[in-house]
């Protein structure tokens, strides 16, 4: 079957308020424990699964995204292509995420602020 590889880094963005990174910080930390713990519900994996695979889908409707798609992977150094993906997030198990999930450490958090307005 088909394999999906674990790659070496996972990405967190989360909108905040600057007085708020804190709570957000622990938040994040603590719904990956709970991942790493096995503490994941089919309806979610059913969730994640879905918006993933309607994404892939929905990105031969627009070149704008086929391009931001392939200029990701290119950065990556991988070479999927979408439906590549999608056939291989079908072979995701709850177990593999939870395997992967165990992998994982914090390494760098950064906060981007705008200009406050007057």
């Amino acid at each position: 079957g088909s394999e999906m590889c674990i790659r070496d880094r996972i990405t967190v963005s989360s909108g905040i308020e600057f007085a708020d990174y804190q709570r957000a910080y622990d938040e994040i930390l603590r719904q990956l424990e709970a991942v790493q713990k096995g503490e994941l519900e089919d309806w979610e994996l059913d969730g994640a699964r879905s918006t993933l695979l309607n994404a892939y889908a929905s990105m031969g409707d627009s070149q704008g995204k086929l391009e931001n798609f392939y200029l990701g992977q290119i950065a990556a150094g991988v070479e999927e292509t979408p439906e590549e993906l999608a056939a291989a997030l079908e072979q995701v198990t709850k177990e593999r995420i939870v395997a992967a999930a165990q992998t994982v450490k914090p390494d760098t958090v950064y906060f981007l602020r705008g200009k406050e307005e007057a």
